[in-house]
């Protein structure tokens, strides 16, 4: 897979709101249309492309302060575009592996599809850059078993923590819990009449989880199992903010590559 040069929000130190935001351009996965995107920064401008298919459209839009744009999808060409203009922000993601990327949510403002704090979509880098550079930090660091004093996945004690599920379009709750000395991931739905548990133990050395979805009572589980990474998101130097992610991939190729991301939950921080 071709990827453009690309300079990561978390490389990016200075201050000045416009060079924080500049990240030069890459093609990321599309969570909720399941296809590809371009985009380009220059300075305080954004350019949106689609990428791999015969879609021919061009979306303009400017960067704001706080690393965020508002996107009119509304364009000559562009087929199921939203039907009001969604606030796309470019978050720094990171995982405990060392790996770095960008990834960019999408949110209504108006209100009109969701609660304006509530992701619509996600759209995020493909893996292998940000898993080289994880390779390489491990490597230039000599540290092979990851040590974390933080759990792999923060959540609120006894309750979990719930995240929007941007390929299913409803909402998960993630709890952690310890078994024997390590750490589990403990999966159940959340605001729906669904009854399944998933339990997939973390990998202490990079806080992935093996997740197998075909349980009993899971609608539509996946033909195989997924790895779940988690990521913390952070926003520019300029906005004080951080939540978490987790990506999906299939480490067997039978769905896609296994750097390609095929789904992404995005922790719920608040709700009006």
């Amino acid at each position: 897979m071709t990827r453009l040069a690309f300079t990561t929000l978390a490389a990016t130190t200075i201050a000045a709101s416009a060079e924080v935001c500049s990240v030069g351009g890459g093609i990321f996965h599309d969570m909720h249309d399941g296809d590809m995107k371009k985009m380009v920064v220059d300075g305080t401008g954004l350019t949106i492309t689609p990428y791999n298919n015969k879609e021919q459209w061009t979306v303009y839009a400017n960067l704001d302060d706080d690393c965020t744009a508002s996107i009119d999808f509304h364009v000559p060409g562009k087929p199921g575009y939203p039907p009001v203009n969604l606030t796309a922000t470019l978050w720094q993601l990171t995982s405990f592996a060392g790996g770095r990327k960008v990834g960019v949510e999408f949110t209504d403002p108006s209100g009109t599809l969701a609660d304006a704090t509530t992701p619509l979509n996600l759209w995020l880098e493909p893996n292998a850059a940000a898993n080289a550079a994880a390779a390489a930090n491990n490597t230039n660091t000599n540290n092979h078993n990851h040590n974390h004093a933080a759990a792999c996945i923060a959540t609120k004690a006894g309750h979990g923590t719930v995240f929007d599920d941007m390929h299913d379009g409803d909402q998960k709750n993630v709890a952690s819990q310890t078994e024997g000395g390590a750490e589990h991931m403990l999966i159940r739905p959340y605001n729906n009449n669904q009854t399944w548990a998933v339990d997939a133990p973390f990998d202490p050395k990079d806080c992935t989880a093996l997740v197998d979805f075909n349980v009993p009572g899971k609608p539509g589980p996946p033909p195989v199992s997924l790895t779940a990474t988690v990521w913390r998101m952070t926003r520019s130097a300029a906005v004080q903010e951080m939540k978490q992610t987790v990506e999906f991939t299939d480490p067997t190729s039978t769905i896609a590559p296994p750097a390609t991301p095929l789904n992404g939950w995005v922790e719920v921080i608040q709700r009006s």
